[in-house]
């Protein structure tokens, strides 16, 4: 392409890169592979290990300022990393997540199977817990959740709403 127009220059390649940093989340390793032709990036893929362990995965496409279609898969990641994102997120235990978003870039979709143990939510201990959540800017739908506790279920919703903006209620049953 021409090198002036970098708005419409067509790029490729991998980036690497260890001993990384993220406010406060610390990676051992990413990599990844992309494509970029004009507002359009293709992310090949994207691949960071935790250095406390774990793995978090991306790969789609994002339309620059306008919308986005990712998936993303993690594996044994430590939930506890959150607090250093969100402080007042009281969460420990090991996550396997995979999900998708989609949508436009100010309001996507996000959609998310997951699955964790040995952990808790909001000082409330868990062996086992999973479920299926799918939410916005606007709001999450609880499709599932179940969190379990040595021989019992301490929660378990199968259908729920927790509203973020408008209509903010929660509704779970």
């Amino acid at each position: 392409g021409n090198a002036k127009d970098l708005e419409n220059m067509a790029a490729y390649g991998s980036v690497s890169g260890s001993s990384l940093d993220y406010q406060g989340i610390s990676f051992r390793t990413a990599e990844g592979s992309f494509f970029k032709k004009g507002q359009s990036v293709v992310l090949d893929y994207m691949s960071l290990h935790f250095a406390n362990g774990g793995t978090l995965g991306l790969e789609g496409q994002l339309e620059l300022g306008d919308s986005i279609n990712m998936s993303f898969y993690g594996s044994e990641a430590d939930m506890s990393e959150l607090q250093k994102l969100l402080p007042n997120v009281q969460v420990s235990g090991l996550l396997d997540i995979k999900g998708t978003v989609v949508g436009p870039i100010a309001n996507p979709i996000v959609r998310a199977d997951y699955a964790a143990h040995d952990g808790s939510i909001l000082y409330q201990p868990f062996d086992r817990l999973h479920g299926r959540v799918a939410g916005s800017l606007r709001g999450m739908k609880i499709d599932d959740f179940v969190m379990e506790h040595g021989d019992q279920t301490k929660w378990l919703i199968n259908n729920g709403m927790i509203g973020f903006l408008g209509d903010n209620g929660i509704n779970i049953r």
